[in-house]
């Protein structure tokens, strides 16, 4: 009974049976010679049984399909001909974006020279299947539902940890290289190697690691930095319960450390930030600039890694927030149930982060270490119209929708890019498949810049 309710479960959340029609409209009897018609839907039945969703039910004693297979059905797509009208163009444009996710979770999904039909990628799909970028949108955001899905509804805790576990066993036990490896859900027998930042903070990479709890925890959770947390939605919800498999597991009682996701990179920047502060040998404080702070989600983690970092230094930290949503009543309640004024100089603005606001403050502290941007949409103006950047040493940016013109603009800053991913994109990373909700750029200000560039570009 329970493997049948995970069939069920897995049959109305398969991207075939919400991208495409499994049979539609052919009035003939499909017989041979095979007609437009009949072949279009041999080509979506075919779609349905080879379903590479499953892929992330191997755990459960379903049959993975072969990534040759699938690769020749993305192929087969590629070259179906033209010519059976506009109805069946359409349908065939719904499954393609179908066809496009299995490609991706079958790792079949590969980049060959443009202009042939010989390989399965995302830009041939596209331009053999073209679409409006409105319709384009909703698939978009319809995959990424399902993908999050598998985390929130479909797989269940102990699934979850269960898998978490066999994966450290399995790599510790393969004695890998570097046996202290990132778990990835969309390949959860893969050994990816941590990023050299993780590796020396992570608590699932020390020598004692966490405990995989057996119930949630009766007491609130920490993340592995040791910052508190509010898991359950309340009025002006805590980051916490965003969709990162890091966070669902601090939620859960495990703080496991950072696993690849947007989280992942982001807990890289500010390593990266707080690193080369550290060999510097700066005589002088780390300075935190978080737009967008919400709470202090990352305002926190910087604090916390800072006094583990600097301990019996004499320098001190500085935190400065921003936010013109979240209540101030509820950023000082955050921070002091965290001890953090204990740890740093805290500054807290309610108001809009403008280039005004923003240029004035690096004014006011001279350099900025680390510059965290989140400010939903608004991080295009601020980037054109500020004239300080130029003594921001590392940033990070929620791009959202403007991407592009986001990385013109850093470029020009004077910035080298660290990170630059895409929003509503799956990337293959170093750390395997990461879903990229939000896009992100980040990077460090280049030390080769000539003093005349600089004034010149204050002076704009």
């Amino acid at each position: 009974m329970l493997r049948l309710l995970w069939l069920l479960c897995f049959h109305a959340w398969s991207f075939p049976n919400e991208f495409c029609v499994q049979q539609w409209g052919c009035q003939e009897d499909c017989v041979e010679p095979l007609s437009h018609c009949c072949r279009a839907s041999q080509l979506t039945q075919r779609l349905h049984h080879l379903d590479s969703f499953k892929e992330l039910w191997t755990y459960h004693g379903l049959t993975s399909p072969d990534p040759a297979d699938v690769h020749q059905l993305c192929l087969d797509f590629l070259q179906f001909p033209r010519g059976g009208g506009s109805a069946m163009e359409q349908h065939l444009t719904r499954c393609s974006r179908a066809m496009l996710n299995m490609a991706f979770m079958a790792d079949a999904l590969h980049h060959g020279e443009f202009g042939t039909n010989k390989t399965c990628s995302e830009m041939h799909l596209k331009v053999r299947y073209p679409m409006s970028q409105e319709d384009e949108w909703s698939y978009i955001y319809l995959a990424e539902d399902r993908f999050w899905l598998w985390y929130v509804v479909i797989a269940s805790r102990w699934q979850v940890l269960a898998m978490l576990a066999n994966h450290t066993a399995r790599c510790t036990g393969q004695h890998v290289a570097n046996p202290c490896a990132a778990f990835n859900p969309w390949q959860p027998y893969t050994c990816f190697a941590h990023h050299e930042l993780i590796q020396a903070w992570s608590p699932s990479c020390q020598p004692l690691k966490p405990k995989i709890p057996r119930r949630p925890p009766s007491t609130r959770p920490t993340d592995w930095l040791g910052v508190q947390h509010q898991c359950g939605k309340r009025q002006m919800p805590d980051p916490q319960v965003q969709l990162e498999l890091t966070r669902q597991l601090e939620c859960w009682g495990l703080p496991w450390g950072p696993l690849p996701g947007e989280d992942y990179f982001e807990t890289i920047s500010l390593l990266t930030s707080l690193s080369r502060w550290s060999r510097s040998g700066a005589e002088r404080d780390f300075v935190l600039m978080e737009a967008g702070s919400s709470i202090g989600f990352w305002s926190l983690k910087a604090a916390k890694a800072f006094r583990q970092l600097a301990s019996g230094r004499s320098r001190s930290c500085r935190v400065i927030l921003i936010d013109s949503d979240c209540p101030k009543r509820k950023m000082v309640e955050h921070l002091s149930e965290n001890h953090i004024y204990d740890l740093c100089n805290i500054s807290l603005f309610q108001e809009n982060a403008t280039a005004s606001l923003v240029d004035g403050l690096i004014q006011e502290y001279g350099q900025i270490d680390m510059l965290h941007m989140d400010i939903q949409g608004g991080e295009l103006e601020l980037l054109k119209e500020s004239k300080h950047l130029l003594n921001v040493l590392n940033v990070h940016i929620g791009t959202h929708g403007f991407h592009d013109e986001l990385r013109e603009e850093f470029l020009r800053h004077g910035f080298a890019l660290d990170f630059d991913f895409i929003p509503h994109r799956f990337v293959r990373t170093a750390y395997g498949p990461v879903y990229f909700v939000d896009g992100i750029l980040a990077g460090h200000q280049q030390s080769n810049w000539s003093e005349g560039v600089r004034k010149s570009m204050e002076a704009s």
